[in-house]
């Protein structure tokens, strides 16, 4: 009578085993089987019941066996779906059924659906009960199986995975966002249950929300609590098995199987970190232990798996490859949006780091790229292992990302060394402080001092003003320790504050190379920056990219920066500004190099196919900028503009420049169809330049204008102006406070817009690919999202000043007075165009020069504004610049005039459109 224990994971364990006999001293593709962790029987399961292993290139998986007992039939849907996913999964071309009676081969078509190869049987099998008795039957079919298999292998129908292929990062975001949903919710369910674990998840969300792009201090987001929490398991598996072959007391992560506790494996990893340190990459992530069973059987199963290989022989190397393409994942969930690129993290350690064996730092690490990097350049010019990680040194405000870092200098030829990783707030970095690191052999605690940096090399935050706390202790102990000269604009991103700051830890003449925003180019608390840079370093080299986001999924466009500590030695030499010109993914390790070897070797301008260099001295820079605000023009060559500036003058000489009407409160001063408010009181205003299509402006809806007091209106009968004001007295805004208050501002009723503020040109605050400047058909006001001028005196021609503003230099300026945002829209502030924008003078004009430039431009005018590209093609405009040129004697600059306009204008759009410059 068969045993009732006779079950599926009993025949397959049994299959198993007969598999690895078949195997023993045969040379064939399968050489290994493994699968009894999967036939535990846990659901949903990610992994097929049997799993086949090659040796080709390290260990190979060939394909999996899903099992069932006769009573499910070949054809069950759900049986050929579980495989099929499964199979998808392991990234292999094939899959096989077998129900005992019989075996089914589906092998994947060209078009991506698995088709039927070959069956095998029926045995006659068709009860539970049978199983058993028949084994002869089924045992006789599986070795004709096998021997059909290997068969398929060797001519290349079957195709196999190598596991570094399998555990990638496509395979840890797949596996991430399966499990994160469940494990979420376990999560937040605990917290609901549990004051100190709601307590201990809200504290870590206030500190690192900003990291993932969210708020601090707002509600939790348990999906990325979650994330961290399974991305922290999967590293800490990856990097035990990979660290057993170099500590015996790591092998104990094989016993983390189905079966074993969230605390018991918790516990292992603890005593683990104990024996043999590492704890920044075994170190519990939040809310660990709260993940939930579901999500923590997936993960005991991708552990099964790396244990299943292990046995079969997994090489070193190949564990070393498995970790790394998992790790690209987990930088880029660590670090959110904002993980270096391998390529850029390579380029700016060779920027920066020039003193080769000196010590080399990144205090805001986050997942190591950078800090592989400067190790990795180290080693290649010949530094041995101890020497290389004894000068370099790694910090982070975040405990989880210094995990990946630990990973990221995880090389087989340096277990045992020190890692100089530790977890630190960079404002709390000083010199001879002393850090506590652990000894990997011992697990004793040593302290290091912090020594000067020869180089710090970093990807900064990327926090913007309204993000920071300036109550942080460390911001705060910063800015008293400064000189109240050397203060920074309190509107500054966050990284402002850290280039400052770096300059206490580098030596003399030490270098750091930062990646930030290029806010600092254009913004005025960067030109405040920029003069403080000015007081502590030498600005050597800044990077910006001429072919598309270096950071493909943040809304931020970036600048790479270095910059030399100041010191009694130091040499003045030329500013490079440098333009890249082919896509990041197309830097290779040649083309990095040679694009290195350019940037340092140049001493002037320089041109490839590669990048651009344009070289200014400190004094070409200073006398360019009183001219072009933005430092973003200097990734041309603008010296021209010197050769001109007698011909130039202010454009707030002739006009007020500000934003359009703020008044805040829209229902009230743009009232619907049916407001009963008398005309007098009702004037037209610009709201957007969506709307204006050639360079003529027309104001596009109603608005209420209203410059009388109540008494006044009552008096005049105007009760339909004092019922529409009289609807708004008690209203209160979102938070509470009353209109009247709101909206008060001096020398106006809190209802009025003020009648000063007409506009008789006007601009966009973001424009994109149309520069230009409209001329309103009559004075009139514009919206707060617009830029107006407004005339100083009545006796200005403001066609003629018009028609200047929309000259391709007009247009020079307008692109030169800006910096680019993510999405390619170019960033104009009004208090910087009062300070810095200029046009060409008409008061240097002769009365037919005006007759003529204008008689020029009224071709134009009326037409349609085309894109800058288009534009400058068009034989009116053409016309017209020639006519304005040769009236002030600069016709010999148009080509360098619109070559500029034409460089800047593609660094800006290539954010959104990935063009080159050359």
């Amino acid at each position: 009578m068969p045993s009732v224990h006779y079950n599926e994971r009993a025949w397959g364990i049994e299959l198993i085993s007969r598999i690895n006999a078949y195997c023993t001293n045969r040379t064939k593709p399968i050489i290994a089987a493994g699968g009894e962790h999967t036939l535990r029987g846990s659901n949903g399961s990610l992994f097929p019941d049997v799993l086949l292993f090659g040796d080709e290139q390290g260990v190979r998986v060939r394909h999996g066996w899903e099992l069932k007992f006769p009573d499910t039939p070949v054809s069950d849907p759900d049986f050929y779906s579980n495989a099929e996913k499964k199979a998808n999964r392991l990234q292999v071309n094939s899959f096989l059924l077998w129900n005992v009676n019989e075996a089914v081969l589906y092998i994947k078509g060209v078009n991506g659906v698995f088709l039927e190869r070959k069956r095998w049987g029926p045995l006659g099998v068709t009860e539970r009960e049978m199983v058993r008795e028949s084994m002869p039957l089924w045992e006789a079919l599986l070795g004709e199986i096998l021997d059909d298999l290997n068969n398929f292998f060797m001519n290349g129908e079957l195709k196999s995975s190598a596991l570094h292929e399998i555990i990638d990062d496509g395979f840890m975001a797949g596996f991430i966002d399966e499990f994160k949903g469940v494990a979420a919710g376990s999560i937040k369910n605990m917290a609901n249950t549990s004051a100190f674990i709601e307590a201990e998840i809200q504290r870590w969300w206030n500190l690192n929300a900003s990291e993932y792009g969210k708020k601090p201090g707002g509600n939790v987001e348990y999906n990325i609590i979650a994330m961290v929490a399974l991305t922290g398991w999967l590293n800490r598996f990856l990097f035990c098995q990979y660290l057993k072959s170099f500590h015996q007391v790591a092998v104990v992560v094989e016993t983390v199987s189905l079966g074993c506790s969230l605390t018991e494996a918790a516990r292992i990893f603890q005593n683990i970190s104990v024996q043999c340190d590492f704890l920044q990459i075994l170190f519990p992530t939040i809310a660990s232990e709260h993940i939930g069973e579901e999500a923590w059987q997936g993960l005991c199963q991708v552990n099964d798996l790396l244990t299943e290989a292990g046995r079969v022989s997994v090489s070193q190397e190949v564990l070393q490859r498995v970790m790394e393409n998992a790790l690209q994942l987990s930088r880029r969930k660590a670090a959110g949006q904002y993980a270096t690129p391998n390529a850029l993290a390579c380029f700016l350690v060779g920027l920066a780091v020039e003193n080769r064996i000196g010590h080399v730092m990144d205090p805001c690490c986050g997942t190591g790229t950078i800090v592989r990097a400067a190790y990795e350049l180290k080693r290649s010019r010949n530094q041995t292992v101890e020497g290389a990680l004894s000068t370099l040194w790694a910090s982070d405000k975040f405990q989880f990302p210094l995990s990946l870092c630990t990973m990221a200098l995880a090389d087989p030829q340096a277990m045992g060394s020190v890692v100089q990783i530790f977890c630190s707030d960079v404002f709390d970095l000083r010199e001879n402080n002393a850090v506590v690191l652990a000894d990997p052999n011992t697990g004793n605690k040593i302290s290091r001092m912090l020594p000067l940096m020869s180089s710090i090399v970093s990807n900064l935050p990327f926090v913007r003003f309204e993000s920071i706390e300036h109550d942080d202790q460390g911001i705060r102990l910063f800015l008293q320790s400064i000189e109240e000269e050397d203060q920074i604009s309190k509107k500054s991103d966050l990284f402002a504050y850290i280039i400052v700051y770096l300059e206490k830890l580098l030596q003399p003449q030490g270098r750091a190379g930062v990646i930030v925003s290029n806010a600092w180019l254009g913004t005025e608390w960067g030109k405040k920056l920029r003069a403080v840079m000015a007081q502590r370093f030498c600005i050597r080299t800044v990077v910006i990219s001429g072919a598309g986001r270096w950071f493909e999924n943040a809304e931020v466009v970036t600048t790479l920066l270095v910059l030399e500590k100041k010191s009694e030695h130091t040499r003045q030499e030329p500013v490079k500004f440098v333009t890249t010109l082919k896509p990041l993914s197309d830097w290779n390790v040649d083309k990095t190099n040679a694009m290195i070897a350019d940037v340092l070797a140049s001493t002037g301008d320089h041109v490839s196919d590669l990048l651009r260099i344009n070289t200014y001295s400190d004094e070409e820079l200073a006398e360019i900028e009183q001219v072009c605000a933005s430092w973003a023009c200097f990734f041309s060559d603008v010296r021209w503009i010197l050769d001109i500036r007698t011909s130039l003058t202010k454009v707030s000489s002739l006009f007020q420049i500000a934003r359009g009407q703020r008044r805040g409160w829209n229902n009230l001063f743009y009232p619907q169809q049916g407001h009963g408010i008398e005309s007098d009181y009702i004037v037209s205003v610009l709201r957007t330049m969506a709307d204006v299509h050639t360079y003529m402006a027309r104001s596009d809806v109603e608005a209420f204008c209203c410059s009388e007091s109540i008494e006044d209106l009552e008096r005049l009968g105007h009760h339909g102006a004092v019922r529409w004001i009289r609807s708004f007295e008690g209203a209160y805004n979102n938070s509470g406070q009353p209109l009247t208050e709101v909206l008060a501002s001096p020398g106006c009723y809190w209802y009025e817009m003020a009648p000063n503020t007409l506009a008789d040109i006007v601009l966009g605050m973001n424009p994109e690919d149309r520069l230009f400047a409209a001329m309103m058909s009559r004075q009139g006001f514009v919206d707060q999202r617009l830029i107006r001028m407004t005339k100083l005196s009545s006796h200005l021609d403001v066609a003629l000043a018009h028609a200047l503003l929309n000259t391709t230099l007009g247009m020079f300026f307008i692109e030169a007075a800006g910096f680019g945002r993510a999405l390619g829209a170019l960033d104009l502030q009004p208090t910087k165009l009062r300070s810095v924008f200029y046009m060409l003078n008409p008061a240097l004009l002769a009365e037919q020069q005006r007759s003529d430039i204008k008689e020029a431009f009224d071709v134009i005018k009326n037409r349609d504004v085309l894109h800058v590209r288009d534009e400058l093609h068009m034989e009116d405009r053409r016309n017209l610049d020639r006519t304005v040129l040769e009236a002030y004697g600069l016709e010999n600059y148009e080509g360098k005039i619109t070559r500029s306009l034409l460089e800047l204008y593609r660094i800006r759009k290539a954010v959104k459109e990935n063009a080159t410059d050359n």
